[in-house]
């Protein structure tokens, strides 16, 4: 209970990094559930205009949190709760887990690993679905593993249940467990029993099949709007997910994976411990189940390259494994000590391990970026709601939604060395209103003769940033733009 109230001391109501940007994404759906009602099959972004729709993952979490949002008020403390429960039930489902493969003293040691390594520190409080996930994918192994050993009707129905939401929430965080799982299936005496089941197995993946062909489609509605340099539908994101042969022929790649495991999803404590575990789990037997595992979330990380080389996050599904190898290095290197010597080990190891990877968060992560939601609050104080507004401020991107969340408004992103005058005309037709300039002074040239032709003016944030401010229903002699008016010649020219 204490390392889980740790992460009270970070519960705010405001975003915090690493990772603002997905952060900001999911908080997005939350609010359009909760002010919209939930819809599973169309969740939305904040940053394609008056569209809207698109989907990155099945949104269950959002779903609960807007939904319990109706009770106790929408707050990203509630979303904070929301993860925290996801996680605490992960937690479970890997006490549970190891426990079953291993023993109770094993499990109790793996849970403590499990709390206090750094990426469960932030993520399991943030507004992040990551660890949702992994509540799924753990508790459909356990169900599957007794189900298996036990030939078990109730837990083969509760696995596939959870699997259902896993292959829908994340899809990577599930599939390497074929390789433990079908370690365990074959080595059973009796096979007949799952395989005369087995049917019920293919209803997960169904519902992955049928939840892609739903994305690919609504995904692909979204207007092309080729106009905005790096724009791009989300119909197939093959490239990002997998990246390039190349990636994987960088030492560099390798270099930055290393030490994240190292110092993210383990500490360099747990990692020795996690390494010895390894080393002791090769010459028992019983542990094989543990080094299929191990193997299978390797195939995840090179196949899922570019995820995991992008964010950090993508490391998640090595925590509950490097807190089980840590467990088991730590119960074989202490075998042959005294009951209470061992006891005493076992305290000072986790103590160690726990001010370690605290001093790690605290300096690594939590941070806010203060000066974006600045901008944030100057849009939302000086344009009306529900106006559809173009932000750019310096290189954010045209995926980029924490300015345009921050500020409670949907509208579009587009890097400050890409914005021009046909692009800000052609988002006018779009519904675009408001032009928000990130930075101290117009931007010279055609784009400032663009700017000045309508009414603006130069406004400075909470923090002492300057904000310029476009609005494009107003001339600059204050006479109303009906989108028809002649507006100063434009050609390709940012």
């Amino acid at each position: 209970m204490v390392l889980i109230a740790l992460r009270f001391f970070h519960f705010g109501p405001e975003l915090d990094n690493p990772h603002v940007w997905r952060q900001s994404d999911v908080a997005f759906v939350i609010r359009d559930f909760y002010r919209h009602g939930v819809d599973l099959l169309h969740p939305a972004v904040c940053w394609m205009g008056n569209h809207k729709t698109l989907i990155f993952d099945f949104p269950i979490y959002q779903a609960i949190t807007a939904l319990l949002s109706g009770l106790m008020g929408p707050s990203l403390i509630t979303a904070r709760l929301v993860a925290l429960m996801f996680f605490v039930f992960s937690a479970r489902y890997l006490y549970l887990i190891a426990v079953e493969l291993l023993d109770i003293p094993s499990g109790r040691v793996a849970l403590l690993i499990y709390l206090i390594t750094p990426l469960s520190l932030f993520y399991s409080r943030a507004v992040h679905v990551d660890f949702t996930a992994m509540c799924f994918s753990l508790g459909m192994t356990y169900h599957y593993l007794l189900a298996i050993r036990n030939n078990n009707m109730k837990h083969l129905l509760i696995g596939t249940a959870l699997a259902l939401f896993a292959w829908l929430v994340k899809a990577p965080y599930v599939f390497y467990m074929v390789f433990p799982l079908a370690w365990e299936y074959f080595r059973q005496p009796n096979k007949k029993w799952l395989l005369f089941r087995s049917p019920l197995l293919l209803i997960p993946i169904a519902a992955f099949w049928a939840w892609t062909r739903h994305v690919y489609q609504v995904n692909g509605e979204a207007p092309d709007w080729h106009f905005i340099p790096n724009y791009r539908l989300f119909n197939d994101n093959s490239h990002w997910y997998y990246g390039t042969w190349q990636q994987r022929t960088d030492p560099e790649n390798w270099l930055l994976l290393i030490r994240r495991l190292q110092n993210e999803a383990a500490g360099w404590i747990t990692s020795g411990l996690a390494i010895l575990g390894v080393f002791f789990s090769l010459r028992i037997k019983k542990n094989a189940t543990l080094l299929l595992w191990l193997l299978g979330v390797v195939v995840y990380l090179v196949i899922f390259f570019n995820l995991n080389v992008i964010h950090n996050y993508y490391q998640i599904p090595f925590v509950p494994l490097i807190a089980i190898f840590a467990s088991v290095g730590i119960q074989r290197g202490l075998a042959f000590a005294s009951r209470s010597d061992k006891r005493l080990t076992i305290a000072i190891i986790l103590m160690a391990i726990t001010g370690e990877n605290l001093l790690f968060a605290e300096q690594n992560y939590y941070g806010k970026p203060d000066g974006l939601y600045s901008v944030g609050h100057v849009i939302n104080q000086e344009t009306p709601p529900n106006s559809l507004v173009l932000v750019s401020s310096g290189g954010l991107t045209v995926h980029c939604p924490i300015i345009l969340y921050a500020a409670d408004r949907t509208g579009w992103s587009v890097p400050a060395q890409d914005l021009s005058a046909k692009i800000a005309l052609k988002l006018y037709q779009e519904g675009c209103r408001y032009i928000i300039l990130h930075r101290p002074d117009l931007p010279g040239g055609e784009f400032e003769q663009f700017i000045t032709y309508f009414s603006w003016k130069k406004v400075m944030a909470p923090d002492e940033q300057e904000v310029i401010i476009c609005d494009m229903t107003k001339k600059a002699d204050g006479s109303p733009y009906n989108g028809f008016d002649n507006t100063p010649s434009v050609n390709d020219t940012p």
